[in-house]
């Protein structure tokens, strides 16, 4: 799978299962960002969201750093939100740091 990174999914009448690679280091052009939530600011954006309205959430999470050296800015701080309103959520989060 490939790594990603501000990703968000919502889903209204059904579950959300899978696999997700997240790079918080993967820079996205502002452009293909989605947008913000209510009340959100650019500091707050999740790097993943996954939200079920009705439905559960499973899924598993690949936490990477991508390709770094040592003279690249520090790993920046990895946000993770998941959601489901009438429904379970389970989270797998298996991280290479």
């Amino acid at each position: 799978m490939k790594p990603c990174n501000y990703l968000s999914l919502t889903r209204k009448d059904s579950s959300i299962n899978g696999t997700f690679v997240i790079d918080p280091t993967l820079r996205i052009p502002p452009s293909l960002l989605p947008s913000l939530e209510e009340g959100e600011s650019e500091g707050e954006r999740k790097n993943l969201r996954l939200v079920s309205d009705y439905g559960v959430v499973d899924v598993e999470i690949y936490l990477v750093d991508g390709e770094r050296d040592e003279t690249s800015t520090p790993i920046p701080r990895t946000t993770l939100y998941a959601k489901a309103d009438h429904g379970w959520v389970v989270v797998k989060l298996v991280s290479s740091r």
